[in-house]
């Protein structure tokens, strides 16, 4: 598998994951919470295709290795993905709105904050661990 678009879908998560980090002030969680909406459904939209392209293309391939090893790289990743996957739905369907962004701005900077860190050590995990094994 060529790993050029899963590259370049990793670049563009982690710029938008940036955007949304440059503009999660409190100020910005009350005046701005409409913007903030929009780039978190952006992000959600390219983990949705990320996802995607992961469990058509990726996963099958290492899961189908030769290398016991591997398989179970690929199989613990796969697992905790799910995880992700979950926690990161649900933050997008309490934040993908207006009035739950404004609800309670310190929640919603604490747990953008939170699941971006999670985003990002897994975007980075998959950089230096998984997607090795596919050369």
């Amino acid at each position: 598998m060529d790993l050029t678009t899963l590259n370049r879908q990793h670049q563009e998560i982690r710029a938008q994951v940036k955007e949304i980090e440059l503009a999660l002030t409190p100020e910005n969680s009350t005046n701005n919470a409409f913007d903030l909406s929009m780039k978190i459904s952006r992000l959600a939209g390219l983990i949705s295709i990320h996802l995607k392209t992961e469990d058509d293309h990726l996963y099958p391939k290492l899961k189908a290795q030769s290398d016991e090893k591997v398989r179970k790289i690929a199989e613990q990743f796969s697992q905790e993905m799910g995880g992700i996957a979950q926690a990161f739905t649900d933050y997008k369907n309490n934040y993908r709105i207006v009035s739950g962004i404004k609800a309670n701005p310190a929640k919603f900077i604490k747990d953008t904050t939170d699941i971006l860190k999670a985003l990002k050590k897994r975007v980075s995990n998959e950089d230096k661990i998984l997607y090795p094994l596919l050369k």
